[in-house]
């Protein structure tokens, strides 16, 4: 999921930080409604229309991904490698290493089958990227915090390689690139599924904040077709490995079409909604935590209510723990966190001074003379 907060504090989008709150509940209510009532929590029963509209949740870690390309653009500015580094670190880890303590301690306490953990696979979870080298996620969400950590490598090594101001050509020969992938059905890291919507946001964010040219709207146009091409594509592969019944093509293709028209019409009005920043301080938190713990709860409060009152009530437990998670694991002690994410980053600084050397300014500078 984007986990990116809407921008700093002076180019805050409040739209953004309630919209990604929407589509965290979208995400959580697919978990307990559909993929976790089939797999994890039978108690639940079929909510008829309710349960219809809750399978197409799971688009909202699409949203996620599109708010990330788009912030992150955003957030690059003048900052070096090390600095952005830096931010990233900040914003992801003290959220995810509690939730990961949290989760880790619960499941090796209760010792669930349905919800296995080691102490090797807890550590291998520690570095956000474990599902990339075969290790299982402590919680089904973290998956997608591989694919984050993946995009911000990219944009650091473009910064690097000194292409700050080359971002937005890079964008369009990845989305290039993306569709020669997509052609001959190829399965590579950065090229294919979800990284086009990490494009997308990078190439909206262009179009919106420079203007819509014909090149930006012909290259979004294609980045939207390509999205949802793929978005139709995943859901029929999981049709074909869980059996479930076949979601609507029309239906995702206008869900879809409705994030990017989201980013093209809102980003023009400077709305401000209340409460949006503390709105937007759960949404991360809130996502982390909701899918295996959330299903124990509800497993356990169904034996003693109703399972929709067990459904109701842990949403909103998870709520309340985002919110403590936001509040006082984040915030309070932001300082003790930003000085742990300057020394993470201390190594980048070594490549920093290297790159300012061998980078293309300095090569193209040399052959200019030549």
């Amino acid at each position: 999921m984007s986990f990116e907060q809407s921008g700093p504090p002076d180019r805050r989008i409040d739209w953004l930080d309630y919209a990604r709150f929407i589509c965290a509940l979208a995400v959580v209510f697919f978990h307990y409604l559909s993929r976790g009532r089939r797999d994890y929590i039978p108690l639940v029963p079929d909510y008829g229309w309710v349960e219809e509209i809750a399978r197409y949740g799971y688009l909202g870690v699409d949203f996620f991904f599109i708010v990330s390309g788009f912030v992150i653009m955003m957030s690059v500015g003048e900052r070096k490698p090390s600095e952005f580094a830096a931010a990233r670190i900040l914003r992801l880890y003290p959220a995810y290493l509690f939730a990961l303590v949290l989760t880790g301690i619960i499941l090796a306490l209760l010792q669930d089958p349905r919800f296995p953990v080691t102490l090797t696979q807890w550590l291998v979870n520690l570095t956000m990227v474990s599902t990339l080298v075969g290790v299982r996620a402590v919680d089904g969400v973290y998956w997608t915090l591989a694919l984050e950590v993946v995009f911000y490598a990219a944009v650091c090594l473009l910064l690097l390689a000194g292409l700050r101001n080359r971002l937005e050509q890079c964008a369009v020969v990845w989305l290039g690139l993306q569709l020669i992938v997509r052609i001959f059905d190829y399965h590579i890291p950065l090229f294919d599924q979800y990284y086009m919507l990490f494009c997308a946001g990078c190439l909206l964010y262009f179009g919106c904040t420079r203007g819509w040219t014909v090149p930006r709207i012909a290259a979004t146009a294609l980045s939207l077709g390509m999205n949802i091409e793929d978005a139709i594509r995943r859901a029929r592969q999981t049709v074909e490995a869980t059996g479930e019944e076949a979601l609507d093509p029309l239906v995702l293709a206008v869900i879809i079409t409705s994030f990017f028209l989201a980013f093209i019409v809102l980003s023009r009005a400077r709305l401000s909604l209340p409460y949006a920043k503390t709105i937007g301080s759960v949404t991360y938190p809130l996502y982390l935590i909701h899918q295996y713990l959330g299903y124990l709860l509800i497993g356990f409060l169904a034996h003693y209510v109703r399972p929709g009152i067990a459904i109701v009530l842990t949403v909103m437990a998870m709520i309340a723990s985002a919110l403590f998670i936001a509040q006082v694991v984040e915030q309070q002690p932001r300082a003790f966190w930003r000085r742990c994410s300057e020394l993470a980053v201390i190594p980048l600084r070594w490549f920093e001074q290297a790159a300012v050397r061998i980078g293309p300014q300095w090569l193209f500078g040399h052959l200019k003379k030549a």
